[in-house]
């Protein structure tokens, strides 16, 4: 759900998070919004205007590639994937997740 939203810009709450994404939307208007895995970082400290907490589930190697998979406060669990990632905290690790929000798509209205 769209909370408020600026020039260039919307902020959402994504129920027990927010999140910021570069398109201007209208407040209350209901999307859902897609963002590749291998674009979602997460570290100690929040960027970009995100408060999206999250807990590191489980690291896996597929190859080349790392898979983290991160277990957000309402459950949902985002799997991340990069050749270069970040593995700096542990399984169970508490932590912030964000992406550029040049790169979050809005790949549905849902209602206003």
């Amino acid at each position: 759900r769209v909370i408020s939203s600026q020039a260039g810009s919307s902020h959402l709450d994504l129920g027990g998070g927010e999140a910021v994404i570069a398109t201007p939307l209208q407040v209350g208007e209901k999307v859902a919004i897609a963002v590749r895995g291998e674009r979602v970082a997460y570290g100690s400290e929040t960027r970009y205007g995100f408060n999206l907490p999250g807990e590191i589930l489980k690291h896996s190697y597929i190859g080349g590639t790392l898979r983290t998979f991160i277990r957000l406060p309402q459950g949902q669990v985002l799997r991340l994937s990069g050749s270069n990632p970040i593995f700096d905290r542990q399984e169970g690790s508490q932590v912030q997740v964000y992406w550029d929000p040049q790169v979050a798509n809005v790949v549905e209205h849902l209602e206003l």
